[in-house]
C-alpha cells in the first residue's frame, strides 16, 4: 500500500476488520518510529481508548477500548497482506449476490413442492408421472421481501451499475438500510442508492468519509425518518457538508455525532444556517464548549436534543433559544457544567422540558446530595431526571425543602426571579428571607416552622409543617450523615427503617402516609421523633 494514503481519518481494512486512522505521530514507547493510532469498528479488536501510560493521543467514540497503536512500517505490511483491500466489491456486486441467494431459496422451495424435477407428482403413497409436465421451475420474478438491509462493513467504495435490470426495482420494499463503516466518499452515489429504494425510511452512513464537494449539484428533496452521519468528518469544512445535507433532506431524526464539530463551526453565521425542521437532533461526542448556537428555522419542531459527551461549560447569553423552546428531552451527560446559572438559564430557555439527563457533570458530582437542589431549579414540566421519574408529590417535597433552605441562607439563589416568586406562591410561603438566626418561637410558628427533637440522637431540626413525612426522613438522614463520627454510626448503614412520633403518655405512633404533610399529624413545636435505623 502507498504510504501516502496513511492519513488522519482514512479508512483501512486489516484482515477481517475495518478501522479509522485517528493519530499519526511520535510516542515515547517508540522514539525511532512513527506511531499510527487506529479506532476499530469492532470494539473487541481494540486494546485501549486512545491513551497510553496516562497520555491521551486520541479519543475513541463513546470512550470504549476500541483503539490500537501500530508502528507505521508494521501497519503497511499488515495492509499488504490484507486480501480484503484488493477484493473490495461495489454495492451492485453485493446486491447481485443477495438476488442470487434469494433466487436460490426460491428454487429450493420449488424443489420441495409436490413435483420433483423428473415430472413425478405424489398422491398419497403412489407416484404418478405426467407426460409433457413442465419440470423446469418458473423464473423467479419476486422482489426482495425484507424491509431491513444491512451492508455495513463490506468495504464498499462505489455503487457500480444500479441501473441494471437485475437490480433496479428489486429492493423497493427496503425501509432500513445500513451502509455504515464502508469506504463511500461520493455523496452522488448515495442519491443513486436512494433512487432504487423508494420506500426507504432510515439510512445509516456512519463512518463513511464523504468529500464535502461531492454533494454539490444535488437538488433533490429527499424525505426520510432518520439520517445518520456519525463519525463522517474528514475535514474542517464538514460543517458545510452538514448545512448542505439539511437543505436536501427532510428528516425527523438527524445524527451528526462524533464529527469534531465545535463552537467555531456553529457560532459563525456564514458557516451554519441550518434549516432543520426535525424532531430529534444528535450532536453528541463532538467538541462543543458552549451550548451550540443553532440558527434553526423559527418553525422548528425539535423535541429531543442530544449533546452529551462534549465539553460544554456554559450557555452564552447571546445564544438564541427561541427555536428550541419546545424541546421536551435534553441529554447533557458527560460535559463540564459547574455553574448553577447554567441550570437556571436552561429553565428559562427551555420551559417545556420534560426529560433531562445531566449525570457525570462536575455540578452533580455528589448526585444524591445535589438532587434536592437540582429538581426545584428545573422547569415545573419536568417528569424525569436521569431516568428516574419525578412525581408531583416528590417535586413538591423537594421544592419546599429548597425554598426553606434559600430562606435560611443555606442555598444561594436569586430571589428577584420569576421562578422564585412562582415557588413561594405555589407553596404559600412569603418571599422574604428568614434571618440566619431565629430566636422567637412565635415567629417560627407564624412561618409554619416547627422544631422537632430527633431521638435517640438528641438533636433538633427545624422544618415546615407543610413538608411531607418523606421529606422529613430525608432531612434526618442528611443530618445523621453529617454526624456519623459523633454518633459512631458507620456511614454505609445510615438507612432509616422507620420513624415514629410521640403522642399522649409518650405512646409511639407510625406515620401512615409518607406523602402526607406533617401538619396532618398535628405535630407541634418541641415534639419528639423516634428514628429506627435499618
Amino acid at each position: 500500500m502507498d504510504a501516502s494514503k496513511v492519513k488522519l481519518n482514512n479508512r483501512l481494512t486489516i484482515g477481517e476488520n475495518t478501522c479509522t486512522i485517528r493519530f499519526i505521530g511520535r510516542i515515547p514507547q517508540w522514539p525511532h518510529d512513527v506511531a499510527i493510532g487506529v479506532e476499530w469498528d469492532n470494539i473487541e479488536r481494540g486494546k485501549n481508548d486512545g491513551s497510553l501510560d496516562g497520555i491521551q493521543y486520541f479519543q475513541t467514540r463513546r470512550r470504549q477500548k476500541s483503539g490500537s497503536f501500530f508502528k507505521k512500517e508494521k501497519l503497511l505490511k499488515e495492509l499488504e497482506n490484507s486480501t480484503k483491500v484488493n477484493n473490495s466489491k461495489t454495492l451492485s456486486d453485493h446486491l447481485s449476490l443477495i438476488i442470487q441467494e434469494e433466487n436460490l431459496k426460491e428454487v429450493e422451495k420449488s424443489d420441495n413442492s409436490k413435483h420433483d424435477l423428473n415430472g413425478i407428482i405424489s398422491f398419497g403413497l403412489k407416484n404418478v408421472e405426467f407426460l409433457g409436465f413442465d419440470t423446469t421451475p418458473k423464473e423467479t420474478s419476486h422482489r426482495f421481501t425484507r424491509t431491513i438491509l444491512d451492508l455495513s462493513g463490506k468495504n464498499i467504495s462505489q455503487t457500480g451499475d444500479l441501473d441494471s435490470a437485475e437490480v433496479k426495482g428489486y429492493f423497493q420494499k427496503v425501509e432500513y438500510l445500513d451502509l455504515s463503516d464502508n469506504f463511500l466518499f461520493n455523496f452522488q452515489d448515495v442519491i443513486k442508492i436512494i433512487d432504487i429504494m423508494p420506500n426507504l425510511q432510515v439510512l445509516k452512513l456512519d463512518g463513511n468519509k464523504f468529500k464535502v464537494s461531492s454533494i454539490a449539484g444535488v437538488h433533490n428533496i429527499i424525505v426520510l425518518k432518520k439520517l445518520s452521519l456519525a463519525g463522517c468528518t474528514n475535514s474542517e469544512d464538514f460543517i458545510k457538508f452538514v448545512v448542505s445535507i439539511t437543505k436536501i433532506f427532510r428528516c425527523d431524526n438527524y445524527d451528526f455525532s462524533n464529527n469534531a464539530l465545535d463552537n467555531t463551526c456553529t457560532d459563525n453565521q456564514d458557516n451554519l444556517t441550518i434549516n432543520i425542521n426535525c424532531k430529534v437532533l444528535d450532536l453528541s461526542y463532538n467538541k462543543f464548549t458552549k451550548f451550540p448556537l443553532l440558527n434553526l428555522d423559527s418553525s422548528s419542531i425539535i423535541e429531543e436534543l442530544l449533546i452529551h459527551d462534549n465539553k460544554i461549560e456554559q450557555v452564552d447569553n447571546s445564544t438564541t433559544f427561541s427555536a428550541i423552546r419546545n424541546i421536551k428531552s435534553l441529554d447533557l451527560r458527560y460535559n463540564k457544567i459547574t455553574d448553577w446559572q447554567f441550570i437556571d438559564k436552561l429553565r428559562n430557555f427551555i420551559p417545556n422540558l420534560k426529560k433531562l439527563r445531566i449525570v457525570n457533570n462536575p455540578i452533580v458530582f455528589k448526585y444524591e446530595e445535589m438532587f434536592p437542589i437540582l429538581v426545584p431549579r428545573l422547569p415545573p414540566s419536568l417528569i424525569e431526571l436521569d431516568g428516574s421519574a419525578i412525581s408531583s408529590m416528590e417535586r413538591a417535597d423537594l421544592e419546599l425543602h429548597f425554598v426553606n433552605s434559600v430562606k435560611k441562607g443555606e442555598i444561594l439563589y436569586a430571589k428577584e426571579t420569576e421562578h422564585w416568586n412562582y415557588l413561594c406562591e405555589k407553596h404559600k410561603v412569603t418571599t422574604s428571607i428568614l434571618p440566619m438566626v431565629v430566636t422567637t418561637d412565635s415567629f417560627l410558628s407564624q412561618m409554619g416552622l416547627i422544631k422537632l427533637r430527633i431521638m435517640p440522637f438528641n438533636f433538633d431540626i427545624y422544618i415546615l409543617d407543610t413538608c411531607t413525612v418523606r421529606y422529613l426522613k430525608t432531612v434526618i438522614r442528611t443530618q445523621l450523615k453529617r454526624k456519623t463520627t459523633h454518633y459512631n454510626i458507620p456511614y454505609s448503614i445510615i438507612k432509616i427503617k422507620d420513624i415514629k412520633y410521640a403522642v399522649v403518655h409518650d405512646t409511639l405512633e407510625t406515620f401512615i402516609n409518607e406523602f402526607s404533610p406533617l401538619s396532618y399529624y398535628n405535630l407541634q413545636d418541641g415534639d419528639i421523633i423516634h428514628v429506627i435505623l435499618g
